[in-house]
Order: C-alpha cells, then structure tokens, then sequence
C-alpha cells in the first residue's frame, strides 16, 4: 500500500470483521475529485480505505496473506467524506473458497451510511509478493490502539 487510508483499527476479530476509521483532515484538501470540488474525499479514495480496511483483516487471520481485489458486485457511495469528518468503516470476511475471499464493507458518516461495498471478490496472495512484511506488520499494530493489543506503537518522526 503505497497511500495508507486508513488511521485506526479499533477491534478486529480475525475470521470475522474488522472495524476502523477514516479522519479527512484538512491537509489532504489536495485531494480533489475531477471537477474540483475542494475539500470532498475523492469516491474511489473512500472505496480504498474500505479496501485496505479489509486487507488488514486478511491479514490478522492468516498473517502471511494480504488480498489483491479482483471484483465486487457493487459500491454504492451515499455521502461524501469532508474535511474535518470522520468516517467509521466495518469490513465482515463472507466467505473464503481455497484462495479467494469474499467481503462486504460499510462506512458511515455521524451516524448515517456513507458507502457500502457489496461481493467484494479478493484473491489472497503470500504477503511477501506485495509488501515487505516486517513493514506491514508494524503499521498493522501501529494503527490498533492500544487495549487491543496490549501496546501502544509509535512512528519514528
């Protein structure tokens, strides 16, 4: 993952669902979807993080395995995420059939649905194919607060 979207896991529970958030904070007023509305998280942006959101997931149930989407059935956006707002993510593990998993995320805005991912389709490939897995690991448990893993990690600046 070149662009981290994703700024906090708050629980996972692996085989499951994982759950975190998105903050749009005011330094990324860069991002301007194409007919330059300032201050709107681009669509596919939230659509990624929701993705990444996933990849985590995958990751903390099988720890050598990240997933490289394929397909999905459908990403209906309802609200776009602005500047100063917060999106809260949900992504549930449907189904997994040899290499390939099925999921479904959701983000929602103060309360009300922002995006919703449906049949998400992923192929899971050997962690090591797509990142360095030391890295992944370390941002992974750097983006758990601290009671859910027992630890708090920080960054060098």
């Amino acid at each position: 993952m070149k662009f981290r979207l994703v700024d906090k896991i708050t629980s996972c529970v692996a085989e499951s669902h994982i759950t975190g958030v998105k903050a749009l904070s005011l330094e990324e007023y860069f991002l301007m979807r194409p007919l330059g509305v300032r201050n709107e998280f681009p669509p596919t942006l939230m659509a990624e993080s929701l993705f990444q959101l996933g990849n985590y997931l995958i990751y903390s149930t099988w720890n050598d395995k990240l997933g490289n989407l394929v397909m999905f059935n459908s990403i209906e956006i309802i609200e776009p995420l602005v500047a100063g707002k917060i999106m809260e993510m949900r992504v549930d593990l449907i189904s997994r059939i040899d290499d390939t998993v099925k999921l479904n995320g959701t983000g929602w805005i103060d309360g009300r649905t922002a995006i919703r991912g449906m049949g998400c389709v992923a192929t899971l490939l050997d962690i090591e194919q797509l990142v360095n897995p030391e890295k992944f690991d370390f941002q992974f448990r750097g983006l758990c607060e601290s009671h859910f893993y027992g630890e708090s990690h920080e960054s060098a600046s």
